[in-house]
């Protein structure tokens, strides 16, 4: 049964071919082929023991885009947006929504010319509102707080929308909270960048750079030790949830909305010190000001995901440091290679 995932072979899309193709799955990875695909192809290949099927091309590009899907006649596809523009270019905001809608909906169209009309969509944790300190249940208002993470909100109302209307139509949108960590294997992983740039990367560059120092955002009088709250989620796992959703939608053909997380709330500060056990090295660090738009605690409900696909998260925070510090520890981004 051939499973394709749009929108490249990114960290989470490699994470979930590898979980596709152990349930017994046939993935497909569709998307352009940058830097960060090469080297998880790569990666991929080494893991596998055989070249990963992977489909180069444009989402934008219709007719090639046809020509995919008319080939492969997925039972589903999972899409994954690529395009993410920075907090710190917020102009870059309305360019980048443009065409993450623009993808999405070629994307739908063409699958529905081919009769093709099963889709799960990878959204985020971000698009919930900011404040309190419950976890967040699938059914609240969303309302994010940067202009960025309005995107995954107007996908997510564009699938429901047709699937509203179009009783032919199913989907599954799975809500990721924070996830990190890396296969086991230490063969696929975060994308190797200029520096660090997630919250993992930048605390392995802390651990391991000389005179690097980690600056925690401070939330004080939020949080119990001062930083933020959020739920870290092995990467493992979500690609896994992935498969329990292929499953439920091929037994039950219904729409559905669920979060994607441990539901454990475990601040910044409490990471930090699982990856100093872990990686046996001292992390120096110094608060920072948070940014007003940063929420304090981020936790998701899940008790939605463990009623309808059961399935639970099962990999802890320390394991999430294992993984990822052997990740990284094989692959140092580039501009740690002269001191590694």
């Amino acid at each position: 049964m051939n499973i394709l995932i749009a929108g490249g072979c990114d960290y989470l899309g490699s994470h979930i071919y590898v979980a596709l193709r152990n349930a017994g799955y046939h993935p497909v990875l569709l998307g352009e082929f940058t830097a960060t695909c090469f080297e998880s192809l790569k990666g991929l290949k080494k893991l596998l023991g055989c070249e990963p099927r992977f489909e180069a091309g444009h989402l934008q590009n219709r007719t090639w885009l046809r020509q995919q899907i008319k080939r492969f006649q997925p039972f589903c596809t999972i899409y994954i947006e690529a395009n993410r523009s920075s907090p710190s270019r917020p102009l870059s905001f309305g360019s980048t929504t443009d065409e993450g809608i623009e993808n999405l909906l070629s994307l739908m169209q063409a699958l529905d010319e081919n009769s093709c009309r099963k889709i799960q969509f990878a959204s985020s944790s971000t698009a919930y509102p900011k404040g309190g300190k419950n976890a967040h249940r699938e059914n609240v208002l969303l309302s994010p707080m940067l202009a960025i993470d309005h995107l995954p909100v107007l996908q997510e109302e564009l699938i429901r929308s047709v699937c509203s209307l179009r009783r032919d139509w199913s989907a599954a949108i799975l809500r990721h909270f924070h996830v990190m960590g890396a296969h086991p294997s230490g063969c696929i992983g975060e994308p190797r960048g200029a520096g660090p740039h997630s919250l993992m990367s930048r605390l392995i560059h802390a651990a391991s750079t000389e005179g690097a120092i980690f600056e925690m955002d401070c939330h004080r009088n939020c949080t119990p030790d001062g930083s933020a709250v959020r739920d870290f989620v092995h990467v493992q796992d979500v690609a896994e949830a992935h498969v329990k959703a292929l499953d439920t939608l091929l037994e039950y053909q219904d729409n559905f909305t669920v979060n994607i997380g441990t539901g454990r709330a475990c601040s910044v500060h409490e990471l930090l010190c699982a990856l100093e056990n872990t990686s046996g090295r001292r992390i120096p660090w110094k608060y920072s000001p948070a940014p007003q738009i940063e929420p304090a605690y981020c936790v998701a409900d899940t008790r939605l995901s463990t009623e309808l696909l059961s399935w639970r998260a099962q990999l802890s925070t320390e394991i999430i440091c294992a993984d990822a510090w052997h990740w990284h520890s094989r692959h140092p981004p580039d501009s740690l290679r002269t001191h590694a």
